[in-house]
Order: C-alpha cells, then structure tokens, then sequence
C-alpha cells in the first residue's frame, strides 16, 4: 500500500501516514520497503 492509501484508510494524513511507516522500519531494524517485502516473504 501507499502512503497515501494507507492515509485514506486510517483517515489520517498522508504525511502522519509516511512518519508511522518511518518509525515502524526504524523499530523492526529495516531501512525501507524493499527489507519490508523480504521479512514478509520469510514470514509467510
């Protein structure tokens, strides 16, 4: 999902949005989405 549909979805901003997604990778020790995918894929 994008920042923006993630946004839509909470009914938050799309800027609060990117700061929660930024403080999630932080907090997993993940550096963007690209981590995110791979830890999903060995989770599934």
């Amino acid at each position: 999902m994008t920042n923006k549909e993630i946004a839509q979805a909470l009914g938050i901003k799309e800027e609060t949005a990117k700061c929660h997604r930024k403080n999630v990778l932080r907090k997993l020790g993940l550096r963007g989405k690209s981590d995110l995918r791979r830890l999903l894929r060995l989770l599934d």
